[in-house]
Order: structure tokens, then C-alpha cells, then sequence
């Protein structure tokens, strides 16, 4: 096996995110990766829903569907852009 795949395979980049998360200071909330805690999730400003409409109409444009995060597309402001851009 190639040394550079094996260490490209998910569960290694899985286990040396853990392994560097571990070697960090805890976070208030007491974990020490962000990415566990959805209690660090903020609301999206104006620019990124804007940013984010603008690339979904974008890839529509080209007959592409993009994958937008949940967090996104839960967003009032994001909705209405994307609406907005539609009609």
C-alpha cells in the first residue's frame, strides 16, 4: 500500500484530528474539538447568506445541485435569498 494513501484514509485523518484535539486547552464547553460541540454554531451574517445564494444560483445556472449544510439552509435570511433568486 502507498504510505500517502494510507494516511489519506478517513479513519487515520479521523484518529489524528482526536490525537491533536486531545493536545488542546478544553474549550468552555468543555470539549476540546469545535467541531463536536454545536453549541459554537452562530447565526450566518448578511454576507455569507448572501455568498452562499449567490453560489447555489451559480451552480443552477450550470445545471448543478450544491450541497448546502443544514445550518445554511435552516437560515431565514438564506431562504429568502435563494427565493428571491428563483423568481
Amino acid at each position: 500500500m502507498d504510505i500517502i494513501a494510507a494516511r489519506s484514509d478517513i479513519p487515520s485523518q479521523v484518529r489524528r484530528r482526536a490525537a491533536a484535539a486531545a493536545l488542546l486547552p478544553q474549550l468552555p464547553c468543555g470539549h476540546r474539538d469545535p467541531l463536536l460541540c454545536a453549541g459554537h454554531a452562530r447565526p450566518l451574517d448578511d454576507s455569507e447568506a448572501t455568498a452562499w445564494s449567490q453560489a447555489i444560483a451559480h451552480l443552477a445556472a450550470l445545471d448543478l445541485q450544491g450541497i448546502v449544510p443544514a445550518e445554511v439552509r435552516a437560515d431565514d435570511r438564506f431562504r429568502y435569498l435563494v427565493a428571491r433568486a428563483a423568481a
